[in-house]
């Protein structure tokens, strides 16, 4: 078993612990497509390489008033079943989480077929149905947490990740901007999320110690916030990089060039690029968004400016 696998079987570990201990006191159906079962035997259906029919059951469960969690690879979970996103999930405003595994390009060795670079800009287009995109374990489980607890459908994007938590700002409710800044800068504000924030993190700490402070926004949450406050928050800047592991229709740039926002500078995945499989960190670097070149694209553009 490679590296890649380890992790992404630990990572399903991590969820199925934490739902067996939230299952206690929190009911709720699990059902997943070939990614395995909790304890909870009960309460568990493995569909197998299904997913429409996973979203389908899940849908009907959610219809009879029952709180439902799901989980697939999230370019299968989300492409197999549009139809019944749509039409059910969405429309019907379901109590329905669903948990994307190996988002974006982490499923790296696969190739094209099994990367999802554009997820979040369809998604978008749905309406009740909000994004959440944890950095870390912790993370994962507060935005679990936090869905369940708010209800409605939400889709829950992470790659895989197991001990190697980032001590991010704790959110409680994923909607307050100035509890997701990392760092004092007024002058740089880096823009990201999920697991392409420890790739940030990276950055930030290469700036630092060549003398370019900067400030890091966690975007763990995408379409469920009010413009306003971001407007106010990003106000105080400078300067805004955004860096994403998608295509450039996606969401956070879109979104604030879409509002009037100005001095925003993009670093996002070239079509032309997503038939490349490779070890995941060959791919970062070849898709220009590994730590060495988000630091390069930021001195570059402040050095212009």
């Amino acid at each position: 078993m490679d590296k890649r696998n380890k992790q992404a079987y630990f990572l399903l570990e991590d969820i199925h612990d934490f739902l067996d201990t939230y299952h206690a006191k929190h009911p709720f159906f699990y059902l997943s497509a070939d990614s395995g079962f909790i304890k909870n035997q009960k309460h568990t259906i493995d569909v197998w390489i299904a997913e429409h029919n996973l979203v389908a059951i899940a849908s009907g469960l959610a219809l009879k008033g029952n709180k439902v969690i799901i989980s697939a690879i999230s370019s299968f979970l989300l492409e197999n079943s549009y139809l019944v996103l749509k039409n059910v999930v969405s429309y019907y405003n379901l109590n329905l989480i669903m948990i994307g595994v190996w988002s974006g390009i982490a499923y790296s060795k696969m190739g094209h077929t099994h990367h999802n670079l554009d997820d979040i800009g369809y998604i978008n287009l749905l309406p009740n149905l909000k994004i959440l995109l944890p950095a870390d374990s912790n993370e994962l489980v507060q935005a679990i947490t936090y869905a369940y607890k708010s209800g409605g459908p939400y889709y829950i994007r992470i790659w895989w990740f197991r001990g190697e938590n980032l001590a991010l700002p704790f959110v409680g409710n994923f909607l307050d901007f100035k509890k997701k800044i990392i760092g004092n800068d007024k002058n740089i504000l880096i823009i990201s999320y999920g697991q392409l924030l420890h790739e940030v993190v990276a950055a930030q700490k290469k700036l630092e110690a060549g003398g370019i402070k900067s400030s890091i926004m966690n975007f763990n949450a995408m379409n469920n916030f009010s413009i306003n406050n971001l407007q106010k928050e990003l106000a105080n800047y400078k300067h805004i990089f955004v860096i994403e592991d998608h295509f450039e229709n996606s969401w956070v740039w879109s979104r604030l060039i879409a509002n009037g926002i100005k001095n925003v500078y993009i670093k996002w995945i070239k079509k032309e690029h997503i038939d490349i499989s490779w070890d995941i960190e060959f791919l970062r670097d070849t898709l220009w968004i590994s730590k060495d070149h988000i630091v390069a694209f930021i001195k570059k553009n402040i050095k212009h400016d």
